[in-house]
């Protein structure tokens, strides 16, 4: 599949809007005459599909129709890329007319984004509590000692922390402790250690193993990490890193 540039400017033969559409599709055809190599399709990739503006429609357009361009010329040159592709999950949502012959979702795939749709998670993250004490009035808590209470506080401590991609930037975050009369938000207090964390429990009677949902079941608690971290929802799922175990149900 031979990518053209239409204005991501990461990687592919250069088809942007100061670029020659006639020299692309020269490029690509040159791709196309090696005999070593089979070429089934062309792809194009959108950068600012997600954005919901005027500016960003029309260049996300602009895109769709510099790749077209040079699609048709290539046809005209009879290289045929059998399987044309240019939406991403946002594009396949907010303009499905440029669907083609297929759509590569990414963010959709984890039922995330489009909130028009209706998507529901199919990702959560998990956790469980491994150790439980009571933090004095006055005490300071974690690196720094960023928290400090001047009532006593029941301190929990997960076994998570930013080398499993739970960032030091999610400090403040709130979680679900799941317990048997049932869930409770509970916020992660001081800072985010590198295999651990703390929460308050203060008024929840949690127990050592009660399991703990940090985010998952909507796509509220996702989004808000985010927003703590500065990032988007994409990152904090993809951020995830090999030390934690996956589960598949």
């Amino acid at each position: 599949h031979i990518k053209f540039d239409t204005g991501m400017n990461r990687i592919g033969i250069p088809a942007g809007a100061s670029a020659s559409l006639s020299a692309a599709a020269d490029d690509a055809e040159r791709v196309f005459n090696l005999s070593h190599l089979s070429v089934v399709g062309a792809f194009t990739h959108f950068s600012r599909a997600d954005e919901a503006s005027k500016e960003a429609d029309e260049f996300t357009r602009g895109q769709f129709d510099r790749f077209m361009k040079v699609i048709a010329m290539l046809r005209e040159r009879g290289c045929d890329p059998s399987f044309i592709h240019a939406c991403n999950s946002a594009a396949a949502v907010r303009f499905p007319e440029f669907a083609l012959d297929g759509v590569r979702l990414g963010l959709a795939l984890y039922g995330c984004g489009a909130p028009e749709l209706g998507l529901e998670p199919v990702m959560s993250l998990y956790s469980q509590i491994t150790h439980i004490h009571t933090l004095n009035p006055g005490e300071a808590l974690g690196y720094g000692g960023t928290f400090k209470s001047d009532t006593p506080r029941l301190i929990a401590t997960l076994p998570i922390g930013y080398a499993d991609g739970f960032l030091r930037s999610y400090s403040g975050a709130r979680v679900a402790v799941i317990t048997e009369n049932g869930e409770f938000s509970a916020p992660v207090v001081g800072r985010i250690c590198m295999d651990q964390c703390m929460i308050d429990i203060s008024g929840i009677d949690a127990k050592v193993g009660n399991r703990v949902r940090i985010f998952g079941k909507t796509q509220k608690s996702l989004e808000e990490l985010a927003r703590l971290a500065g990032t988007i929802n994409y990152e904090s799922l993809c951020i995830l890193s090999a030390r934690v175990p996956r589960i598949l149900v």
